[in-house]
């Protein structure tokens, strides 16, 4: 999914090169909390990753509405 990502939306210039380190930084963050058995994420251990993953949920949505408004009737 990662590679995809940059594959189709990095190289492409759809959103810019730093968007790829913070997708795999916060890929990464999640996993931590997914499979680590002793491990629970709180407010305090979310506070620097919250940020650069509302930014860029919010980044993809606008682009998919962008999207979908230049592709609307095809």
């Amino acid at each position: 999914m990662k590679q995809m990502f940059g594959l189709n939306f990095i190289r492409t210039d759809v959103f810019p090169p730093y968007y790829s380190r913070d997708y795999s930084s916060l890929f990464e963050f999640r996993q931590t909390g997914d499979c680590e058995e002793l491990f629970n994420h709180d407010k305090q251990s979310v506070a620097k990753p919250y940020p650069k993953a509302k930014e860029n949920v919010s980044a993809v949505k606008k682009r998919e509405e962008d999207w979908m408004a230049e592709n609307a009737g095809e």
